[in-house]
């Protein structure tokens, strides 16, 4: 497969929240408010012209991902980057799976790029050797659902912006992948902490 992985999605059969451990606040209880403040006092805003990706409220740079060996469908490469993107106040340190989520919706990735510290530049996606994992949630009457994916990108772009020993600046480019229930598309600039440095 060239190093790149085969794309799959794992529905999770519709159960109640309290069954999948999601989260079901009250739609009047806030979100956590995530890391997206933070990672601006410390490494500065996006760009003029650059729209962040939408809704996003947590971006976090980590060196390897965590994966639960069961669960593991791809192995991450000794040295690699990923890129935690969520619409919650994800930590950087858990399994990403839908029970992290919130009900009735939110969505986050981690993006696996086969290169620990991509230099400021444009790449193309298909070239990079990455992979994502995706988790969502949703209401349908009474029930939460949750689903999870994995795979790579087909298409589009990151551009590294700006890479310090704190902070990962860039941006999502003409990717074919979409977030959460609106299906947004994975698109938009994102001011990411390093997670060492966070702690």
């Amino acid at each position: 497969m060239t190093g790149r992985l085969a794309s799959f999605a794992l529905v999770l059969s519709p159960i109640a929240c309290g069954e999948l451990d999601i989260v079901d606040h009250d739609a009047l209880v806030e979100v956590p408010e995530g890391n997206t403040l933070a990672a601006h006092e410390r490494c500065g805003s996006l760009p003029e012209g650059i729209d962040p990706i939408a809704g996003l409220r947590s971006a976090w740079a980590m060196e390897v991902v965590p994966i639960k060996d069961r669960d593991a469908t791809f192995r991450v490469a000794t040295e690699s980057m990923v890129l935690r993107l969520s619409d919650e106040g994800l930590e950087c340190d858990d399994v990403l799976e839908p029970d992290l989520l919130t009900c009735p919706a939110a969505w986050a990735t981690d993006i696996t790029l086969r290169k620990a510290d991509p230099a400021p530049g444009l790449y193309l996606l298909s070239d990079m050797a990455q992979g994502y994992s995706m988790a969502n949630v949703w209401r349908e009457g009474s029930e939460c659902q949750g689903e999870q994916s994995q795979g790579y990108f087909r298409e589009g772009e990151l551009e590294i912006l700006h890479v310090t020993d704190e902070c990962v600046v860039g941006r999502l480019l003409g990717t074919a992948e979409t977030l959460g229930e609106a299906g947004a598309p994975v698109e938009g600039g994102f001011v990411a902490l390093r997670c060492d440095a966070a702690q």
